[in-house]
């Protein structure tokens, strides 16, 4: 046994390191937002025009912006809105509008540099777990380079988007963070823990039993959406549809499904045989749940599972082109 003085020094040291191990790290991990938040701010931007003000993110040096479509879009009189840039110095510049999608809410702006801007870090959205911190910049309620924190709570919620305007069509998968967020914070980065942005801030709720429920397009998903609107000659992107209106039904078998009351001349569901009274239930492979499909580009071929006369069949058709047809599926 050792003697007093050691025993009692052991004793000490082992307090020493408890209350150690019990403080938070100085200067290293999640919890220095400190030092995130001044790495990362300067990529966020204000983007303001006559309906109000939203947030973007400098992804390219030369220029390229990512934020929210609502945020330039005037959904009363369907159109883009003109928009300025300011930057994290309020310096501002007028932006090019390069392209805009409604149904994953991400609009692509560029803007004129004399010397490279301060680009944010691209993270890898896939490989977010529920649990992770996630931090958001933004300009909530016009206070400007806010700064909120919280965790992913959902890494894949398929949704059909904040809906402001346009048709829900389609269902794509959203990040869900508990990261505080309101108007002024849409197209703002949501960030995670090495200050990479792994998701494009679009909507949430603010009030009452669902606050703390908001939604941020996963980066991967958006950096792709760009991608398509840099290449597209419309500056949109080619979501496709069957071509046909549905009513969500259950028969007599319990079965779930989509019951086709009219097929559009011309689409993809016609050439492919579908035809009025046809119950669609399966979409490339999944059950049908709701009246809502996976988004996916004109000309992509889908496996449609449909009952017709109590027999079962599989249909190939080829996603026709969204147009002007309301709520064409």
């Amino acid at each position: 046994m050792l003697p007093p003085p050691y025993h009692n020094r052991s004793r000490l040291l082992a307090v020493l390191f408890l209350i150690l191990c019990g403080l938070p790290a100085a200067a290293h991990g999640p919890a220095d937002y400190a030092a995130l938040y001044e790495e990362t701010s300067k990529s966020v931007v204000y983007i303001e025009n006559e309906a109000g003000l939203g947030a973007g993110v400098i992804i390219s040096p030369d220029g390229y912006i990512l934020t929210n479509a609502h945020v330039i879009y005037d959904y009363e009189s369907y159109q883009a809105l003109d928009s300025f840039v300011l930057l994290h110095d309020y310096s501002d510049a007028e932006a090019e509008i390069i392209g805009y999608d409604h149904y994953s809410d991400i609009a692509l702006l560029k803007i004129e540099v004399d010397e490279p801007l301060p680009a944010a870090k691209i993270g890898d959205s896939s490989e977010l777990k529920v649990g992770n911190a996630v931090l958001a910049i933004g300009h909530p309620e016009d206070f400007d380079y806010s700064l909120s924190t919280g965790v992913i709570s959902s890494t894949e919620r398929f949704e059909t988007g904040p809906n402001l305007g346009v048709p829900a069509l389609c269902r794509l998968p959203w990040l869900q963070t508990d990261a505080a967020i309101n108007s002024g914070n849409s197209g703002g980065p949501l960030l995670n823990d090495k200050g990479e942005v792994v998701g494009i801030i679009s909507w949430g709720n603010t009030a009452g039993d669902d606050s703390g429920l908001n939604f941020a397009m996963p980066i991967d998903l958006a950096m792709l959406i760009q991608d398509w609107l840099r290449d597209s000659e419309t500056g949109t992107i080619p979501w496709g549809v069957l071509g046909v209106y549905v009513d969500y039904v259950v028969n007599e078998d319990d079965v779930y499904g989509l019951w086709v009351n009219q097929v559009n001349r011309d689409s993809g569901a016609e050439a492919a045989g579908i035809q009025v009274g046809d119950l669609i239930i399966e979409y490339d492979g999944l059950p049908i749940y709701d009246t809502y499909f996976g988004c996916e580009l004109e000309g992509t071929q889908i496996p449609i599972t449909l009952i017709r006369d109590d027999e079962e069949m599989i249909l190939s058709v080829t996603l026709s082109a969204i147009g002007d047809e309301g709520f064409l599926r």
